[in-house]
């Protein structure tokens, strides 16, 4: 722990003038045989962390911790099979349309198949460059870096789980479960408490939005 001694003098005077108590907590994470540290900052009375500083060892771009990171999830159930629902998703000419949190998608290959580049634009002013993990009936995610995966990550996930018993003639169902989710880690991820409600409207009303529209379709006899 004599790595955080100049750190932990540093931090001292603020704690002290701020009311607040630091400790350091070194975390076994068996990833690349390299320790992982985290330094929080935190208030005796709800322990929430209001900071916290990744310092690893032996500095390498492929660090990639294992480890619970701050994450945005929602869902929604829509009246849709799940083959409708998805298809609205890959749908990303039509986002302007309809999307009221990802306005704009553009994807290098039209089949958006795993390892194709997406640019996003969220709330029509966040641009985004990432690249598609996984695209099957069951999920379709992408991950976005900034600098390298130890400054900041996102994973984008949108589950289509089947929901209910009611069945279709072709034996699916009739009812979709949608999960969109963002799990966030890195150095950056510190300020999760900041963009994290932000986010989380955000799924919110697009989950909305999908509903609408997916449930519309049904209504217009799409199959």
């Amino acid at each position: 722990m004599q790595v955080f001694a100049p750190i932990a003098n540093a931090l001292h005077p603020l704690c002290s003038i701020c009311g607040l108590e630091y400790g350091f907590v070194q975390h076994n994470i068996e990833v690349i045989d390299k320790p992982y540290y985290l330094l929080g900052l935190y208030s005796p009375p709800s322990n929430l962390i209001f900071a916290q500083l990744c310092v690893i060892t032996n500095f390498d771009s492929s660090f990639s911790p294992n480890t619970n990171m701050p994450s945005v999830t929602t869902n929604i159930t829509i009246a849709a099979p799940p083959s409708i629902v998805r298809k609205i998703i890959l749908d990303f000419p039509s986002y302007p349309q309809w999307n009221p949190f990802i306005t704009s998608a553009q994807v290098s290959d039209p089949s958006a198949a795993p390892g194709t580049t997406i640019k996003v634009v969220i709330s029509k002013f966040i641009t985004q460059n990432s690249t598609i993990v996984k695209n099957d009936p069951e999920e379709f995610s992408w991950n976005g870096i900034i600098v390298g995966k130890w400054f900041f990550q996102a994973d984008h996930r949108v589950r289509f789980e089947s929901f209910g018993d009611a069945i279709a003639e072709n034996g699916g169902t009739l009812n979709c479960k949608v999960v969109q989710s963002e799990a966030l880690s890195g150095f950056l991820s510190i300020l999760s408490f900041l963009y994290s409600p932000f986010l989380e409207k955000g799924f919110k009303k697009m989950n909305e939005a999908l509903k609408v529209r997916a449930e519309a379709l049904v209504a217009a006899g799409e199959d």
